[in-house]
């Protein structure tokens, strides 16, 4: 399916005489990409991961496998559903057109030095596609659906505030290098070792005195397609 991208970057040019590159702001373009289209028989059924989802009921979110990727459904703010009563690939398809963030500017203003960037310094026409390509080959469109790209998820245990407060043993769906997790708060296992991450959390729990959560923790991923997981982090 065709999908159009509004894209704006500052394009360099050389005035007849000069020998510094001066940039004319602002200019857009319109870019026609071509997000995949496929029926959910060629899905397979990597994973049920239990709350893996950002808005909504507490549910199970099936993780399919194509071509070596995990994807599954996309979601979008139900308020967005609320005011624009579009569906998750509607609202793909309005913000690339109207709303895009595949702007130069986005790179405009630098955090650390708080002072905009000079032109020379900000993404660049090539860039910018780069950041383009990238996303939408991370989208496939299953039946009309859409799906994003996912990854496999893991099981987080953290404990809130003194004894009593509570003990948490949930999924997360970090992208992050596993060297960078494992330094992150809480302990983290692949989604494999749940048994160890459920005896962990239970130990946890008893030894803070958070006994409305003794006994709680459960499965939250069945995994069908194990070789998808790779990770090890106890």
């Amino acid at each position: 399916m065709e999908i159009e991208t509004t894209i704006m970057y500052d394009r360099p040019f050389l005035p007849k005489g000069c020998r510094k590159l001066r940039y004319e702001e602002d200019v857009t373009e319109t870019i026609v990409s071509n997000i995949r289209e496929i029926s959910k028989s060629d899905l397979e059924l990597a994973m049920n991961a239990e709350g893996y989802h950002t808005y909504g009921p507490h549910r199970i979110i099936p993780i399919y496998a194509f071509k070596g990727k995990l994807y599954r459904e996309a979601e979008i703010s139900p308020s967005i559903i609320d005011e624009h009563h579009m569906s998750p690939l509607e609202w793909e398809i309005y913000t690339h057109k109207e709303y895009s963030c595949y702007y130069a500017n986005t790179k405009r203003y630098d955090l650390p030095t708080k002072e905009y960037l000079a032109p020379e310094n900000k993404e660049t026409r090539g860039e910018i596609l780069k950041r383009l390509k990238h996303d939408i080959a991370s989208m496939l469109i299953v039946d009309g659906v859409l799906y994003k790209r996912t990854v496999v998820p893991i099981y987080r245990l953290v404990t809130f505030g003194r004894g009593g407060c509570g003990t948490s043993l949930h999924l997360v769906n970090y992208r992050y290098p596993r060297k960078m997790v494992v330094g992150m708060r809480g302990l983290y296992w692949s989604a494999l070792d749940y048994e160890a991450a459920i005896a962990k959390a239970n130990e946890v729990a008893v030894s803070r005195g958070d006994t409305q959560d003794v006994g709680k923790f459960h499965k939250l991923v069945d995994v069908f397609m194990p070789e998808y997981v790779k990770r090890v982090y106890q």
